[in-house]
C-alpha cells in the first residue's frame, strides 16, 4: 500500500496481534519459534539461524523500505500463531496449503473446541 494512513493502521493492528501472541505464549509456557518484539505500531519479528546472524523483520511498512522484509515478518508472525494452535491441539482443520487469516487463527486460539469463548468460561468458574 502507498497510503501512509493505511500503513500505520496495518502496523498498529499487527502490533496488537504480536502483543496478544506474546502474552498467550507466555501464559501457556510456549517458547515461540520467532521472537516477537511487540512495540505498538513499530513491532518486529526476529528470525534466528544456527550458523548465521539473526535477522530482524519489521511488522510495519514505510515507503522506501524493503517490502519483502515486511511481508516476511507477517509470514513469521502467522507461523508463530500456527505454532500456538498446534501446541494447544487446535490445528485440526488447518490446511498448510491454504492458511486461514490471522484473525481467524487468533479467534480459534481464544475459543475451545466447541467454539465457546474461553474468557466467558473462565468468568463462570
Amino acid at each position: 500500500s502507498t497510503d501512509t494512513g493505511t500503513d500505520d493502521e496495518a502496523a498498529t493492528a499487527l502490533g496488537y496481534v504480536a502483543h496478544v501472541v506474546t502474552l498467550l505464549a507466555k501464559v501457556w509456557g510456549i517458547q515461540l519459534r520467532y521472537k516477537l518484539y511487540p512495540i505498538c505500531s513499530r513491532s518486529y519479528v526476529q528470525e534466528d539461524f544456527i550458523d548465521a546472524p539473526s535477522l530482524i523483520h519489521p511488522l510495519f511498512y514505510q515507503r522506501g523500505n524493503d517490502k519483502n522484509k515486511y511481508n516476511k515478518s507477517v509470514i513469521l508472525l502467522n507461523r508463530d500463531i500456527q505454532q500456538l494452535l498446534k501446541t494447544r491441539g487446535r490445528d485440526d482443520g488447518i490446511s498448510l496449503k491454504k492458511s486461514p487469516s490471522m484473525l481467524t487463527s487468533l479467534k480459534c486460539l481464544m475459543t475451545d473446541s466447541q467454539g465457546k469463548d474461553l474468557e466467558s468460561q473462565q468468568s463462570r468458574k
